[in-house]
């Protein structure tokens, strides 16, 4: 047996100009996010994991082609979508500098 998508073009006449699509982006934490491996150093410096659920709410709710091929940022999604309070984010004070995550390169 062989899947085939509904738009796969050997299903589909020529003058249909469909192409069949696959929709990727990858979302990752611009900051620390405080997770139990981040240990107590990193804990004050980090943000609530809430930021990259919001993040991804956003991201569901836009459409596909908008985002597609793109590699996002939880901060930068919220802010393009006019969040202004990354306050509410932080686990700790708000003078602390926060740590940047391990793989995004700011």
């Amino acid at each position: 047996m062989t899947f085939r998508p509904r738009s796969d073009p050997a299903r589909l006449p020529p003058e249909a100009g469909l192409r069949p699509a696959i929709e990727v982006l990858s979302c990752c934490p611009g900051l620390a996010i405080d997770e139990s491996e981040v240990g107590e150093e990193l804990l004050s410096r980090s943000r609530k994991p809430s930021i990259v659920a919001d993040a991804a709410a956003v991201i569901l709710g836009a459409p596909a082609r908008k985002l597609t091929g793109r590699t996002l940022v939880d901060d930068e999604v919220l802010r393009e979508a006019g969040e202004c309070d990354f306050g509410k984010y932080r686990t700790g004070p708000a003078g602390a500098e926060l740590a940047l995550d391990l793989y995004v390169d700011r």
